[in-house]
């Protein structure tokens, strides 16, 4: 269920200013005009606030809105997702809700509703997404057997072919001598596998004995000595039992620091890890080497080519080491105890370069290091460590950069200067926040988590969102299903960058297990997966859209919204890891994606005798589509025009002659990369 808060109806609501905007494109094709001095004498009503997608299906969206004081009917308009034309879809004799039926599955439309007295007229409502029933398709399954039970996924170009590969981290198995609450684990295995399911190399000998984890395991894909190939970054654990093997005990164990050529799996480099500190707590002090609890890379000598690599341990101590393993900087939490609960590690950093000085600052727990590891601020007042980590625009002020989103004991908003801008207190424990765009009728970035509500069996949790001005929206009513959920965002599902909501691990209600569900804005189930599973996410096919990997001990399945071709990516030339991959977590560190990295999806070229006819999947956000025309597949491209709408008509195409196009998306943010080519060309 989901329970409204009593501050969201006004920012839900615009006032009259903000709601007059381009009128909708009437059936007879005359403009509405809002904003003509005829509608400025009558004195217009208010604008209809508190719009909402109430419900969804195959072929169907339910409105829902606030009443008009004064008005005795409603009109409702309906544009297709980036057509930017508004046509009258339905009216209502007063009431404040409206089913628009016969939609097409599938697709994304953008709704406004306006208030009506008489032949007074009145304000439009700003706009609202809504999605039908989204498509699922099953792209392909991969046999993951051979990794063992417990292992969990990482994504990169292992073999250099261009295409990401799977990498499964098996951790090592504790057997009950420590928690992994207190020390972290090691790698007992690694497999590497391509996307047509061929097992690349394995290292280390799975353990029958291993289940799972509850911390994350420390294994990285990076190009760490920038020669054009990945390497796998991670701890190798060696383990020595005593006892038989149904009641087997850790006698010691050896953990070392390993690179890993990603084509073949040999080792590169192996190095002895630093030692731990003593806690005086004997559940932590049990494995004097904790140093394997995270492990991260950065970019502190700012020459853009990120080299340092960051280690930590579970809660107390963190290191920073060159390329070669040479010691530049380490932190322990013992040596300032004057912060507090702030003086911790947290669960996982973030660097990022606030100040543009090419340099990264860090980002730990309540804590900002510059680059050479002293410390800028710690926030005060905080009762516990950092679960997650957000970086973005959240204010929508781009001249005093992005800032920083932590969830911890509760959810808080600073700017890197350490000035605390807000704090949301009415979540328990609020773990995996996500910044994005999913509600494009509230101004700037909407906060997406998770509420750890209640650890004690059966458990209680709770999905929530907040405004960029840490105002509750609405917050799922917790049941007794448990408290395992893990949200997740999916930025491009359906090629709009239109991001969505995943949740997974849901628990067993009244004996049936919840099947993971993707959800919208309003927190409607837009999709459905038919088996629970860890979950991963990535443009696999290479054209922006994002796929869902769902992998269990013996399967990964791969999901997509639509057709992909899963060999696209395939050119034979390396492919550099991203900063999501070779920093993963699943505590869910991250940066907020911004328009440069919305990629036009769907590029199609029709050709007739006169023109090639282009369209592609219309991109949120976007102001100006800009087409790229090249003569053959290895030439240059050149620009033969813009436009405003996801489509585009080539007139000086020449007959017989065969065309490479390309489109890129411009916004406020700037540019994004151009799409993958189609060819296209006029017919004789």
């Amino acid at each position: 269920m989901v329970t409204w808060s009593k501050k969201a109806a006004a920012l839900l609501g615009l006032t009259a200013a903000l709601a007059v905007s381009s009128g909708p494109v009437l059936p007879s094709g005359q403009a509405y005009a809002a904003e003509s001095e005829e509608v400025q004498r009558a004195g217009v009503l208010a604008p209809v606030q508190g719009l909402a997608v109430g419900a969804v299906t195959d072929t169907s969206v339910t409105l829902s809105w606030t009443a008009v004081p004064e008005a005795d009917a409603y009109e409702v308009y309906r544009s297709d997702f980036g057509s930017g034309h508004f046509v009258k879809v339905g009216r209502t004799a007063g009431e404040t809700s409206y089913k628009d039926e016969g939609l097409a599955n599938n697709a994304s439309y953008l709704y406004k509703v306006k208030a009506l007295q008489g032949k007074r007229p009145a304000a439009e409502s700003k706009a609202v997404l809504a999605l039908t029933k989204q498509q699922v398709e099953l792209a392909r399954e991969i046999d993951l057997s051979a990794a063992g039970a417990g292992a969990r996924m990482r994504l990169g170009d292992l073999n250099g072919d261009g295409r990401l590969d799977i990498l499964m981290v098996q951790p090592d198995y504790t057997g009950g001598a420590w928690r992994d609450a207190y020390v972290p684990h090691g790698v007992q295995a690694l497999t590497a596998y391509d996307l047509d399911g061929n097992l690349l190399w394995q290292t280390g000998t799975p353990d029958p004995n291993v289940t799972g984890s509850g911390s994350d395991e420390p294994a990285q894909i990076y190009d760490i000595d920038h020669d054009g190939y990945n390497d796998v970054l991670y701890v190798r654990t060696v383990t020595e039992y005593d006892g038989p093997p149904e009641n087997k005990v850790i006698k010691s164990k050896t953990d070392k620091f390993v690179i890993l050529d990603g084509r073949t799996g040999q080792v590169k480099r192996e190095h002895d890890l630093p030692v731990s500190r003593p806690t005086g707590d004997p559940r932590v002090d049990i494995d004097p080497v904790r140093s394997h609890d995270a492990i991260l890379i950065a970019d502190f000598a700012g020459d853009g080519k990120p080299s340092e690599i960051i280690l930590k341990d579970r809660y107390q101590s963190l290191w920073v080491f060159d390329e070669q393993f040479n010691l530049l900087w380490e932190y322990n939490s013992a040596d300032h105890p004057e912060h507090g609960a702030a003086a911790g590690t947290g669960h996982f950093p973030w660097p990022y370069d606030f100040d543009g000085d090419g340099k990264d600052e860090l980002i730990m727990n309540y804590t900002y290091f510059e680059s050479d590891g002293s410390i800028q601020w710690t926030a005060q007042g905080v009762t516990d460590h950092v679960d997650t980590i957000q970086i973005g625009d959240v204010d929508g002020d781009r001249s005093n950069g992005r800032e920083i989103l932590l969830g911890g004991s509760d959810t808080l908003l600073y700017d890197r200067f350490g000035r605390q801008l807000w704090i949301n207190k009415d979540t328990v424990e609020p773990q995996n926040v996500y910044l994005g765009d999913f509600r494009i009728d509230i101004p700037g970035y909407e906060i997406y988590g998770l509420d750890r509500v209640n650890r004690s069996a059966p458990g209680q949790d709770s999905l929530f969102i907040f405004s960029r001005t840490g105002e509750t929206l609405f917050q799922e009513t917790p049941d007794d299903s448990g408290f395992g959920t893990v949200p997740k965002i999916v930025n491009n599902w359906n090629g709009t960058h239109a991001p969505l909501m995943l949740a997974y691990r849901r628990g067993t209600l009244n004996g049936e297990v919840i099947k993971p569900k993707l959800y919208d804005g309003f927190f409607n189930p837009v999709a459905e997966f038919e088996f629970d599973a860890n979950f991963t996410i990535a443009d696999i096919g290479g054209d922006s859209r994002e796929e869902i990997i769902a992998y269990t001990a013996t399967k990964a399945t791969i999901y997509s919204g639509g057709p992909v071709d899963l060999s696209s990516d395939i050119t034979g030339k390396p492919r550099a890891q991203f900063k999501e991959h070779y920093n993963f977590s699943r505590y869910n560190a991250n940066e907020a994606p911004e328009i440069t990295s919305r990629t036009p999806a769907g590029l199609r070229a029709q050709g007739d005798k006169h023109a090639v006819e282009l369209s592609w999947i219309p991109v949120l956000d976007a102001i100006q589509y800009t087409v790229y025309r090249a003569d053959r597949p290895d030439g240059a491209f050149e620009k033969i025009g813009t436009t405003r709408t996801a489509s585009f008509t080539d007139k000086k195409a020449k007959k017989g002659q065969t065309y490479v196009y390309k489109v890129s998306a411009s916004g406020r943010d700037g540019s994004s990369q151009p799409s993958d080519p189609v060819q296209g060309g006029v017919t004789r």
